[in-house]
C-alpha cells in the first residue's frame, strides 16, 4: 500500500521505518519511507499485515489517491 506522506502522522507511531527509492511511471526515481508491519483493513475484507510506503504526493482535485497493491 502506498499512502501520502501527509497522512503518516495521523496514523500514530509506526514500527520499523526505512527509506527506499521507487521507480515511477514517469521514469523518475522518488524516495519514500516504509513502515511496518501494520494492520490494514478495507471495509468488507479481512485484515492483513503488511508494509506501507509513504511518499510525497500532490492531491488531485483536492484529494489524495492512495495506491493499493504490492511493494516490490
Amino acid at each position: 500500500m502506498v499512502l501520502p506522506a501527509a497522512w503518516k502522522e495521523q496514523l500514530g507511531p509506526l514500527d520499523s521505518t526505512r527509506t527506499i527509492e521507487l521507480g515511477i511511471g514517469a521514469h523518475k526515481i522518488i524516495t519514500g519511507e516504509v513502515c511496518g508491519p501494520v494492520r490494514i483493513q478495507i471495509e468488507g475484507f479481512r485484515p492483513i499485515f503488511n508494509e506501507v510506503a509513504f511518499v510525497e504526493m500532490k492531491p488531485a482535485d483536492g484529494q489524495y489517491e492512495p495506491l493499493i497493491g504490492y511493494i516490490a
